[in-house]
C-alpha cells in the first residue's frame, strides 16, 4: 500500500520501510523485500558499486559503522544514505543539465560539476 508523502516522511523518521510512489525509504534489515524492483540500477557509478558492495557485506554479516542502514530513493535514485553510525551521506552525483526555458532552478554546484550536461538526469527530472 502506498503512503502519502507526509505519511512516508513520518515512517522515514522511524526508519521504517515505506513507499510513496516516487519517494521510498528502505531499511536494509528488510533488504530482500524492500528494495525497489530496479534496485540500485538508476544510481550512478561509483556510488552504485560502493553501495552494492556494502549491502552484500551487510548480508554476509560484515556490518561496520560505515555500512548503510537506511536508503532513501527518489524516482529510483538513491538520494540519501544513513549509515550504521547514524551519519547521513548525500551522494555527490554530477549535475543535471539546466534548461533556461523551464522554471526549474539551476542545479547547485557540486564537486563533480564540470558545467557540461550530464546524461544521468533525464530531461524534465528534478533534483
Amino acid at each position: 500500500m502506498r503512503n502519502t508523502i507526509t505519511e512516508a516522511l513520518r515512517e522515514m523518521r522511524g526508519l521504517h520501510t515505506t513507499d510513496a510512489g516516487r519517494l521510498r525509504g528502505v531499511h536494509l534489515r528488510y533488504i530482500d523485500y524492500g528494495m525497489p524492483p530496479q534496485g540500485l540500477a538508476a544510481t550512478p557509478q561509483p556510488w552504485r558499486d560502493r553501495l552494492q558492495a556494502a549491502i552484500d557485506g551487510r548480508r554476509a554479516g560484515n556490518t561496520t559503522p560505515a555500512s548503510p542502514e537506511y536508503l532513501v530513493f527518489s524516482d529510483g535514485l538513491v538520494i540519501a544514505v544513513l549509515t550504521a553510525a547514524a551519519h547521513v551521506e548525500l551522494p555527490d552525483y554530477p549535475c543535471r543539465p539546466t534548461r533556461p526555458s523551464t522554471s526549474t532552478p539551476p542545479c547547485r554546484p557540486c564537486a563533480t560539476c564540470t558545467g557540461t550536461p550530464s546524461p544521468i538526469w533525464p530531461t524534465g527530472a528534478r533534483r
